[in-house]
């Protein structure tokens, strides 16, 4: 059975202008998953990239892996809204993420203090 053309143009929007390099095709992608606040792509890639880095930080203690993550997603987010591929809510959250997270490794330094 064949998938008429207007189907998979309603589904997968036709590009509009010639997609040629690898940049373009990522900012392609991020708008096939256009929900009206922005694509959805890279929000949820960094959320996969925080869940990553935090089970390999896990040979820390929980405080210094959660700090550490959301520090180093709080900079992905910046890079990603330069990049005008995620929107300033996402940046706006992982901001208040990356406080606590600054906040969770003062507080597990000065454990340490004698």
């Amino acid at each position: 059975m064949m998938i008429p053309n207007f189907l998979i143009d309603f589904v997968f929007a036709p590009p509009t202008a010639n997609q040629t390099d690898f940049m373009d095709m990522l900012g392609y992608i991020n708008n096939l998953t256009d929900v009206g606040q922005g694509g959805l792509f890279f929000t949820i890639m960094l959320i996969v990239f925080a869940g990553i880095m935090f089970l390999m930080m896990r040979g820390f203690s929980t405080e210094r892996a959660l700090g550490v993550t959301s520090i180093i997603t709080f900079l992905m987010a910046m890079l990603f809204k330069i990049l005008n591929w995620v929107n300033n809510y996402v940046v706006t959250i992982t901001a208040i993420l990356a406080i606590f997270g600054i906040y969770l490794l003062v507080k597990e330094s000065s454990q340490f203090d004698a």
